[in-house]
């Protein structure tokens, strides 16, 4: 049996410069910049014998 593992990291932070804070902040005020940026991490196994290679039979994301 032959498996295909594959991995990908994405950054999905969202554009926030010159976006209105939210919660209990001025809402004059505008966001310079991110500080943190988030990112998702994927791990994919897939079973090279099966005819419907494109679904996965195994998946782990954070």
């Amino acid at each position: 049996m032959v498996y295909n593992i594959g991995t990908r990291i994405s950054d999905v932070t969202a554009p926030a410069i010159g976006q209105n804070m939210q919660g209990m902040a001025d809402p004059s005020q505008k966001i310079t910049g991110v500080e943190s940026r988030l990112y998702a991490r994927t791990f994919v196994i897939t079973d090279d014998t099966d005819p419907d290679w494109n679904k996965p039979i195994g998946m782990d994301t954070e």
